[in-house]
């Protein structure tokens, strides 16, 4: 990466080589640099293949889609060094979509600078894409929150730590029930529920929805499908849209998991197929994966694997499609306990070294302790 240095370091190369130093360096492939001296040999390397650059990229993100890497491949045309830089610069990021690279090379591009990005993963984001006022926050820890990004959310909510209202209870329940944590979800919605029951928009419903994830989470199945029923009844004047449509998949997916979680199979798989008629009206691939997700879980739960299965393999190509980093992470554990049970400990293997690396980089704490455990 000679050709990255900064003049001042090209220099101290070139008075090295005039005091008779031999130097290798590397340059890109697209023009040798203009040193001049006896002493320089050109050593043209070709690209890498397809199969090494995707082999590549694998080993060191392993939770990347076919379609990610693929395109991180095209991006760096299969040089080495390029093929590095991109990896470096998706290091610790929550990285599901092609849009993601795109994004964060454009933000790299924007800092006028070559270098890595600062620790903080979102800190440019943060600090320079997010206005002030607490509303449009708010709309990005909640972007952040429908992509899995939890760590970013976190770092988001952090300078509102003094606010209360139903609006940030509701998206602190969210990433404490994200991070394994329902109890503090719980915590954080109680004593809202007057409020949220008498508040218009879409907050009443939301604040059943996501109540009821936590109660599920917690163990209270009974809680949680009196939560998860009562999302339509609080949809007011939004019946009928796509958001509502959304909302109602989202809880039906929770009525049918209680369901589940209670032994009534029937009733779980009529509410999940309510779930999934829904999530295709809302147009959401968001909640199309966490339908089929849902599905997955309560055909695994009855043995059903070969089904479960491919509820789940469809699950994770929506998750990716979203965007959503914390599905994606759930996905690919859930796939490799199914793996595992049928016997393909390579399939097991790619699939939890997939849910560890996600579950890092969305912060999603409770799937990466499940897959370091089974890993």
């Amino acid at each position: 990466d000679f050709d990255l240095l900064p003049a001042e370091a090209a220099a101290r190369v070139d008075a090295a080589r005039e005091r008779g130093a031999r130097i290798a360096i590397v340059t890109s492939g697209e023009a040798v640099p203009d040193i001049t001296g006896p002493t320089l040999g050109v050593f043209p390397m070709p690209r890498l293949s397809a199969e090494v650059s995707v082999d590549l990229v694998r080993r060191a993100i392993p939770s990347l889609g076919d379609a990610v890497v693929a395109h991180v491949v095209t991006l760096a045309d299969r040089w080495p060094g390029r093929l590095r830089a991109i990896v470096d610069l998706l290091a610790g990021r929550p990285v599901v979509a092609t849009e993601d690279v795109d994004r964060l090379i454009a933000e790299r591009r924007a800092t006028g600078s070559e270098s890595i990005p600062a620790p903080s993963l979102f800190a440019n984001r943060a600090a320079n894409a997010v206005p002030g006022s607490v509303g449009d926050r708010l709309e990005a820890i909640k972007h952040a929150l429908d992509r899995g990004h939890t760590d970013e959310a976190a770092e988001l909510l952090e300078p509102l730590a003094g606010e209360r209202n139903l609006e940030l209870a509701i998206a602190r329940s969210r990433l404490a029930t994200s991070r394994g944590d329902p109890r503090g979800a719980i915590e954080e919605l109680a004593p809202y529920e007057e409020e949220a029951s008498k508040a218009v928009g879409v907050a009443p419903a939301e604040w059943a929805l996501h109540a009821s994830r936590a109660h599920l989470r917690a163990g209270d199945y009974a809680k949680a499908e009196e939560h998860g029923a009562a999302v339509r009844a609080r949809l007011g004047a939004l019946a009928g849209t796509r958001e509502a449509a959304a909302l109602e998949s989202e809880g039906a997916s929770l009525v049918g998991l209680a369901h589940a979680f209670a032994g009534r199979f029937d009733e779980a798989v009529e509410e999940l197929r309510t779930s999934a008629e829904l999530a295709e009206r809302s147009g959401s691939a968001r909640v199309w994966s966490v339908a089929l997700g849902s599905l997955g879980f309560v055909l695994q739960k009855f043995d059903r694997l070969a089904d479960a299965r491919t509820a789940y393999e469809g699950a994770l190509a929506q998750a990716e499609l979203a965007g959503d980093a914390g599905s994606v992470a759930t996905t690919r554990l859930n796939l490799a306990t199914i793996a595992r049970t049928q016997g393909d400990i390579g399939a097991t293997l790619v699939h939890l070294e997939a849910a560890v690396d996600m579950g890092k980089r969305s912060g999603r704490l409770s799937t990466l302790r499940h897959a370091l455990v089974n890993l």
